[in-house]
């Protein structure tokens, strides 16, 4: 009926055909899941690290130059305080 080297034949052939779709689904899943992290990263509006330092620095000068504004508002107002104390007198 059967011989031993035509079953030997067809399970090398069944385990040939069984790896190479175990890769083929290996590879479509690993872009798959590339593709949804991606997605998702970008739906999430994340930067680079580099973007992140460019950012933090321009936030950093923008504070030192709201402070320096609050500064000479408050120098301002102080002002005109003493020249309206002046005035009165």
């Amino acid at each position: 009926m059967f011989n031993a080297k035509k079953i030997e034949q067809i399970a090398r052939k069944i385990y040939s055909i069984l790896l190479q779709t175990i890769n083929n689904l290996k590879k479509f899943f690993n872009k798959k899941i590339k593709y949804i992290m991606q997605s998702k990263v970008t739906k999430f509006n994340l930067v680079s690290k580099e973007e992140f330092e460019i950012q933090k620095k321009t936030i950093i000068i923008l504070n030192e130059k709201i402070l320096k504004i609050e500064q000479r508002i408050n120098n301002i107002e102080k002002n005109s305080l003493k020249e309206k104390n002046n005035l009165s007198q």
